[in-house]
């Protein structure tokens, strides 16, 4: 996207941030973090490192178990058994 003026970069930063705030999302100190840390790393194109991969890893393994267990209350919830 180009922007013709030199600050339109900047207000439509802050139009965003205003509008996830309005929308309901939380700006707290650690999305804004990760938030940050991803446009940062997307910018400069710097390949993930391997601690990212290792966390990455870590999230899926114990968002498998989860994920089924939600399934397994919602089943529970509508059959009534």
């Amino acid at each position: 996207m180009q922007y013709r003026h030199p600050g339109a970069k900047e207000r439509v930063r802050r139009l965003d941030l205003g509008t996830a705030a309005s929308a309901g999302y939380p700006l707290s100190a650690s999305s804004s973090v990760c938030a940050i840390s991803l446009a940062l790393t997307r910018r400069k194109a710097l390949p993930l490192g391997e601690q990212y991969l290792r966390y990455a890893r870590i999230w899926f393994c114990l968002g498998v178990p989860v994920f089924s267990s939600v399934i397994v209350i919602f089943w529970l919830m509508t059959a009534k058994p």
